[in-house]
């Protein structure tokens, strides 16, 4: 599984090289963290089979797609949605993009969501909230912590306004002002407490959407 390179003169070769993809040392406990909670894994990429299922072996991952090309991967994830229902694809970058139909969580640190969010945390007018689901978040040192949080059971979705977060919101419910009082505090983490709720907020105007097509 490793990338064998020849050193040597013209006349001779005096040695060989090989060298692999060091895994992130927590990638191991993750991937059997998201089994434990019944999320099945699956890895989509361009590099061999061999290469591929040498990693997915050492992580655990399930199954494995390999040799595949960036629109191939977004064929891979309808295939995966017909089977599991829900879908969200953690990747390194711009070579997926065509493949993140459902979702992207980018590990280099930003979260970059092209996702309907009502459909990612199975929200709906029909059903809002009965379905049990799942949003994984990103600490930016990735390299220093485990990857996400797992949330089961996303209560309620819910807009607020610049104006919301920026005034004093008199006229809102005491939950609502809250809450718009966790953001202030934690603005910028992404994430934060109010008393035994865990509120977690995305930039609507920073997210990229995109509508699913023959899904």
């Amino acid at each position: 599984s490793k990338t064998v390179m020849f050193v040597g003169t013209q006349e001779k070769v005096l040695g060989l090289i090989a060298v692999r993809d060091e895994i992130r040392p927590d990638a191991k406990a993750m991937i059997n963290q998201l089994h434990k909670m019944g999320i099945a894994t699956i890895m989509l990429t361009g590099d061999n089979y061999k290469t591929a299922w040498a990693v997915a072996i050492d992580v655990d991952i399930d199954d494995v797609r390999a040799d595949l090309k960036p629109e191939e991967k977004a064929e891979a994830i309808k295939s995966l949605k017909k089977k599991y229902g829900s879908v969200v694809m953690i990747g390194d970058g711009i070579n997926d993009a065509p493949a993140f139909i459902t979702g992207m969580i980018d590990l280099r640190g930003v979260i970059t969501t092209i996702i309907d969010l009502r459909v990612l945390m199975n929200l709906n007018h029909e059903s809002t909230g009965k379905k049990r689901s799942r949003v994984i978040v990103l600490d930016k040192t990735v390299t220093e912590k485990m990857i996400g949080i797992l949330v089961d059971d996303v209560s309620s979705v819910t807009t607020y306004t610049k104006d919301d977060i920026d005034q004093d919101a008199q006229s809102s419910s005491e939950s609502h002002r809250d809450i718009i009082g966790v953001i202030r505090k934690h603005r910028k983490d992404g994430g934060g407490k109010d008393k035994s709720t865990l509120v977690i907020w995305l930039d609507i105007k920073k997210m990229i959407g995109r509508v699913e097509k023959d899904l």
